[in-house]
């Protein structure tokens, strides 16, 4: 499914995806138009088991998570097998009743290819799952705050990260305001508080 423009809003789901559940072996490409005011128990605009979601430009907005146990919430997004790669485009204005994470959730061994684009909201990781950046040109720019049991290695974070994972960084990636009882690793950091080891790289 391939989502050039216009608008999916309005739409709900008991359980997965109020604007779209991409099952197994389905793939989804967003590169325009608006989700908004989308609600489901979990991934309240896209809820991904498939192959991949990749967003290069669009807005996901507005859309919530309705379920209040931890493993649900991702009022943007909810991610659960694949790769979902952000190259573009915003997420923004989502909630969740947990509030853990409110924008994107990663559960199981997911990645998100932290590429560009930008997240407004907050975002969560499990043991299993993974933030990168593999691009030279772009990363993505989070303003909310990153609960983290994974791994992350790429991208911008201005709300600060909390959680047992570990955080690397190399150069060009700064962390503000980070909190972690893991590790932080970074090139350029700002106000971190870290309970962990801090590393610079």
């Amino acid at each position: 499914f391939t989502m050039n423009g216009g608008t999916i809003e309005n739409c709900g789901a008991l359980d997965s995806g109020g604007g779209v559940c991409v099952s197994t072996d389905g793939r989804m490409i967003m590169t325009g138009g608006t989700m908004e005011d989308c609600s489901a128990s979990r991934g309240g605009g896209v809820y991904t088991v498939g192959d991949a979601f990749t967003m290069t430009s669009g807005t996901i907005a507005n859309c919530s998570a309705t379920a209040s146990s931890d493993d649900h919430g991702g009022g943007g997004v909810y991610a659960a097998g694949g790769d979902f790669t952000m190259t573009g485009g915003t997420i923004e204005a989502c909630t969740a009743t947990n509030a853990e994470a409110g924008a994107v959730v990663l559960r199981g061994a997911m990645q998100l290819l932290a590429n560009g684009g930008t997240i407004k909201g907050t975002v969560a990781t499990n043991t299993y799952s993974a933030i990168e950046n593999t691009s030279a040109d772009g990363c993505t720019v989070v303003y909310g705050e990153i609960t983290n049991y994974g791994t992350i290695s790429g991208g911008i974070y201005y709300g600060g990260i909390q959680g047992s994972g570990i955080a690397y960084a190399q150069a060009k990636i700064c962390y503000t305001a980070a909190k972690s009882r893991g590790a932080i690793g970074a090139g350029i950091g700002y106000r971190q508080t870290n309970k962990g080891t801090q590393r610079i790289q």
